[in-house]
């Protein structure tokens, strides 16, 4: 079982650092990186690359998303480079997820972020961990506890988006 430890709330982004956001982490968890005030992600239907992360932010609030950024320490890693490999995510090989992992720890056998996570702590990569809208989803001791899941669900999700973007048309 996964868990992020000593979450704390959020009182405000230090631009100068590199976090890794999981949005909705109760669920299938959406993942954004964020480098110094940009952000960068990918979508069922694009990939951001370097847009600023505080405007972002204020639509994450406005729709009141629960959130857990997870602040990291020597990350050298090349965001821009790695997020314009991809044109989106899709429904069969490729997630929010793979870029993530490819600036945080290349080399790790990782396929989600729940695998992922006890290599960062164990890399000592995490430096600490903060929420917004999170606290009813955080145990007594503020940890939290990430979902399992498969990628079939991941994949199934994607499709998901794609077909409801479809249908608004």
């Amino acid at each position: 079982m996964s868990k992020i430890i000593a979450v704390q709330q959020l009182d405000k982004i230090d631009p100068n650092a590199t976090y890794i956001l999981l949005i909705n982490p109760e669920k299938i968890p959406h993942l954004v990186y964020i480098e110094v005030g940009k952000y960068f992600t990918l979508t069922y239907n694009e990939s951001v690359c370097g847009e600023n992360f505080e405007t972002y932010l204020k639509k994450l609030k406005r729709l009141k998303k629960k959130m857990i950024f997870l602040k990291l320490k020597n990350v050298c890693g090349d965001a821009s480079a790695e997020f314009q490999h991809f044109t989106a995510a899709d429904s069969s090989s490729i997630t929010c997820f793979v870029p993530v992992k490819n600036c945080v720890l290349p080399e790790s056998k990782a396929q989600m972020i729940h695998e992922l996570i006890p290599e960062l702590y164990e890399n000592q990569i995490i430096e600490s961990a903060y929420h917004l809208n999170a606290t009813e989803i955080l145990n007594e001791s503020k940890e939290f506890t990430l979902s399992v899941y498969t990628k079939k669900m991941i994949f199934s999700y994607i499709q998901h988006l794609k077909n409801k973007d479809v249908s608004r048309k």
